[in-house]
């Protein structure tokens, strides 16, 4: 039989995990030094329009409105005209669904009343 003692060293492991973990590391650093975080403002203007148009809708409001210093910024910023203006034809596409929900449901429920309801025009 023949006996093989072999001694396993840590230190290329080591020095492996070391190395990735200072890349990882250097990598994230590198990156968070180097990127562009202006994104995160429009995403807290956007959010600020979402929780209108939210208000509004709960309201049963007809007519989507914006606060006037998001109004004055539009003018200047044609991306966020462009927005405002999504925002708008959101608004109207979801008041039309939403109206159209409220007269089938009253359709339903005449329907099981048993009373035929003309369609509305």
């Amino acid at each position: 039989m023949l006996e093989t003692s072999q001694r396993w060293s840590a230190q290329m492991p080591l020095t492996v995990g070391f190395l990735a973990i200072l890349v990882l590391v250097g990598g994230f650093g590198t990156w968070s030094a180097l990127s562009n975080i202006a994104g995160a403002v429009i995403a807290s203007g956007q959010i600020e329009v979402d929780r209108n148009r939210q208000e509004t809708e709960r309201d049963l409001a007809t007519e989507i409105t914006f606060p006037l210093n998001l109004l004055v910024m539009a003018e200047a910023d044609a991306e966020l005209a462009e927005i405002l203006v999504g925002q708008r034809n959101l608004f109207a596409a979801r008041a039309e669904t939403l109206g159209q929900e409220v007269d089938q449901l009253g359709r339903r429920a005449e329907q099981i009343q048993g009373k035929p309801r003309t369609a509305a025009v």
